[in-house]
């Protein structure tokens, strides 16, 4: 070989070393995460919740942190007057529990969302009286809950993959403007993004009366969200074989359905007012809005607000996005997508919260596919 031919040949050969050492360095980091997961699981039994000292000490710090850094960022609109449903549902109807103890507004129309707001306001204003900047901050720690949850829930689902998904999905959270405007808004999609996530969590850890509880705290938040028991139900009787266990997410539907019912006495509406109904349900079931909701929603959910981008990295990295904990994931954010895409007049994009941290998990998880 004369000397012109292996000059050629050195750049060839170093590129081929850089691309060999680049492949190792992946490997490595690969399986130093699923180690680190290995070992987490064997301190904590596999749990997200763990009864160790020491970890409940450093979550909480992790949350107190959260919780600072969206008081921070919300700052300059605690003091915002309430508007839209805030003003026309929700306060007046946490004010008249609050007031005058009754479960049935009657300061405002009332409808089929379950009183569940209305008792967090209404125990938080016994103590510290009624304000706007009270109001406002009880829903950003709500607000910060979940995003905690979150992040623990992302560790969950994306245990052996490569990098640090669960900080970059929580980064997602946090910089949506849906999740930026609606953390402070007295609103029922908020609070029931949490809760959808802390019983997730809780179904996950196959803690399942835990998770019937939180099931049943969730629809009385929302009443759409009874898809998520549905889910879990559904699984532990049709998948797992799990029949008693099964039968813990029958309590979420009597607890709607005695709400439903005490509504229905007090009004002659099961609806609230027949109105909310006609809108709500038979209006929506029309193939044009359907069509026209699905679009929307679709856009929303993957091309909007930057979310094209995240759109790349699931098409590239679905695979990442397999097994028995992400197939229960991705069924719970599905199955309340799908309701409430198909079912409401307004077609608002805050219905979708619920499943927007399984978004932003998938989103990470599937990103973990490239090299860096």
């Amino acid at each position: 070989m004369n000397h012109d031919e292996s000059s050629a040949d050195a750049p060839v050969v170093d590129e081929a070393a850089e691309a060999a050492a680049l492949t190792k360095k992946i490997q490595a980091q690969e399986k130093a995460a699923r180690l680190a997961m290995q070992r987490w699981d064997e301190r904590n039994k596999g749990t997200t919740f763990t009864s160790s000292a020491r970890a409940i000490r450093s979550q909480l710090l992790f949350l107190a942190l959260i919780t600072t850094l969206m008081l921070a960022i919300h700052t300059p609109f605690l003091g915002l007057p309430f508007h839209w449903d805030e003003l026309g549902q929700f306060v007046p109807s946490a004010l008249d529990l609050y007031r005058d103890g009754a479960w049935i507004t009657h300061t405002a129309e009332p409808n089929i969302h379950p009183p569940g707001l209305s008792v967090i306001l209404a125990l938080v204003w016994k103590v510290t009286g009624y304000s706007i900047l009270v109001s406002r901050v009880t829903m950003l720690v709500i607000a910060a809950i979940g995003i905690w949850l979150s992040f623990l829930l992302t560790i969950r689902l994306a245990r052996g993959t490569a990098g640090a998904p669960a900080f970059a999905a929580m980064a997602f959270l946090i910089a949506a403007p849906m999740m930026y405007t609606q953390s402070m808004m007295v609103l029922l999609d908020l609070p029931a993004m949490t809760f959808t996530v802390l019983a997730l969590l809780l179904f996950l850890d196959e803690r399942y009366l835990w998770c019937a509880a939180a099931c049943t705290v969730l629809v009385l938040l929302k009443e759409t969200a009874i898809t998520t028991p549905m889910v879990f139900g559904a699984w532990l009787l049709f998948k797992d074989r799990r029949t008693k266990q099964a039968l813990y997410f029958l309590a979420p539907a009597v607890g709607l359905g005695a709400w439903v019912f005490v509504l229905h006495r007090a009004t002659g509406s099961w609806f609230g007012n027949p109105e909310f109904g006609k809108f709500n349900v038979t209006d929506s079931l029309s193939s044009y809005h359907i069509a026209y909701a699905v679009i929307r929603r679709l856009y929303s959910l993957f091309l909007a607000d930057g979310h094209w981008i995240g759109s790349i990295a699931l098409w590239v990295g679905w695979r990442q996005l397999r097994g028995r904990q992400w197939t229960i994931a991705l069924s719970v954010a599905a199955a309340q997508l799908i309701v409430v895409t198909i079912l409401g007049g307004a077609m608002l994009d805050r219905y979708q919260l619920p499943a927007m941290p399984i978004l932003y998990a998938a989103i990470a998880v599937a990103t973990s596919v490239y090299p860096g």
